[in-house]
């Protein structure tokens, strides 16, 4: 990603998570699209039928939808980055661990791809909450559509892995699940540490407290020596 007129607010470090993020999504991405990538393989070998692939297709998504809100409380009362790190271990865990479930029984296979959705229903609410805490208001649409194009890639990724999976569909599993745990040690060395300015209140956020506390009850600019410049919100002047 090429530093530009959005990012030109953000600190060197915010520039690095959001670069973390969008690898992130294109693994997680990655990750829930290797079962259909393979499933073919997969029940030629284990003799899975049409209903069963089908079920086993549709159980990310049961795990998935009940961490969402969860995830976002978490996040608050935790720390965003720690609550991210931990979801990307466990549906990281869970993918390498896929072949040999599978290999059991379908059960056990449904069972590991739920625990995938579970985990991986972090991962945009943990984005959301960096986003708001590293990013200033006036760059976060174009920093969020940067980070969640990940999710296209990581897509096309998977996809473009077809060969692997019918010479050999575990590979593919693996693969992506290692580059997970890859992931996790690059995010943990080099994820910064807390938000800009957070100690003395200031940072994204702490820009949001300031134009909001320089705005009076009637919804007009209220100036004065530590908001010499509330006379127009900068949103406002670009209503986009």
């Amino acid at each position: 990603m090429r530093r530009g007129k959005y990012t030109s607010d953000c600190s060197g470090e915010a520039f690095t998570l959001l670069q973390l993020l969008f690898l992130n999504n294109m693994l997680g991405y990655a990750d829930r699209t290797n079962l259909s990538v393979a499933v073919i393989a997969m029940s030629r070998e284990l003799g899975w039928g049409e209903a069963s692939t089908g079920t086993l297709l549709a159980s990310f998504f049961c795990g998935y939808v009940l961490t969402q809100i969860p995830a976002g409380l978490a996040a608050a009362r935790f720390g965003a980055k720690r609550v991210l790190l931990i979801g990307t271990v466990v549906w990281s865990a869970a993918t390498v661990l896929t072949p040999w479930a599978a290999r059991q029984s379908i059960d056990a296979a449904l069972a590991a791809r739920v625990v995938v959705g579970l985990a991986e229903g972090v991962q945009i609410p943990c984005c959301n909450a960096l986003l708001a805490a590293w990013v200033p208001p006036q760059g976060r649409a174009r920093a969020l559509s940067f980070i969640f194009s990940g999710q296209f890639v990581g897509t096309i990724c998977a996809l473009s892995c077809s060969p692997l999976a019918e010479w050999w569909w575990p590979s593919i599993f693996l693969l992506w699940g290692w580059l997970g745990f890859v992931w996790c040690l690059v995010f943990a060395a080099l994820a910064p540490a807390s938000s800009p300015g957070a100690s003395a209140g200031k940072g994204a956020a702490g820009e949001e407290l300031g134009l909001i506390s320089a705005v009076d009850g009637s919804g007009s600019p209220r100036c004065s020596a530590s908001a010499p410049r509330c006379a127009r919100p900068s949103f406002l002047a670009h209503p986009a």
